[in-house]
């Protein structure tokens, strides 16, 4: 059985994507990741993230709880080896929404006949600033500045991925329908 990632730079689409995706895909579930980082209005635990302190994140780190943890933008996360195990033994296909590292690292541990990596592009760097601004209204111009310098350096690692999809600012449902058509080939009929 595969694992699914769709990856991409912060702001990029991949949490509403993924969302989409998991609503038409009934044989999906969304591994839920750990985070340090504060909940957005919105956010539930153990919905969108486990949310962890810093001391809790180190200490399931130290205990080997993770099977890759990542540091971005100052907060940790990761993802439990017993949550992936947990949507597996229930007969679901994991799908794992995670930063462009944590998606490279799995690379090295699963071999390519158990995982899928979808990378999530913008149209242009002017749109993903765009994505980036809507969703952080108060984000000051040195954090934009740093999220677009990050996002030039993880639009070079895309190709290290299976596959490459546009998600165009206003056109989610065309991104959404692409993304499932490649599930579709590379999962449910391999």
């Amino acid at each position: 059985m595969k694992t699914i990632f769709i990856s991409g730079c912060s702001g990029v689409g991949k949490t509403a994507i993924a969302k989409k995706v998991l609503h038409q895909k009934s044989e999906l579930e969304k591994v839920i990741t750990c985070t340090t980082r504060t909940p957005r209005p919105g956010e539930t635990d153990g919905v969108d993230y486990y949310f962890l302190s810093v001391k809790n994140f180190e200490k399931e780190k130290k205990a080997g709880a993770f099977l890759e943890w990542a540091e971005v933008y100052g907060n940790y996360y990761g993802t439990r080896q017993s949550e992936l195990e947990r949507i597996k033994k229930a007969g679901h296909v994991p799908l794992i929404v995670n930063d462009i590292q944590g998606s490279l690292r799995f690379q090295k541990i699963l071999p390519a006949t158990e995982r899928l990596l979808i990378f999530i592009k913008p149209k242009s760097l002017t749109q993903l600033k765009q994505q980036i601004i809507d969703r952080h209204q108060n984000m000051s111009a040195t954090d934009l500045a740093t999220r677009l310098k990050t996002a030039e350096k993880e639009l070079v690692q895309a190709k290290k991925f299976d596959f490459q999809v546009v998600n165009r600012y206003g056109y989610l449902e065309e991104t959404v329908t692409e993304i499932i058509k490649i599930i579709d080939e590379n999962v449910f009929l391999t």
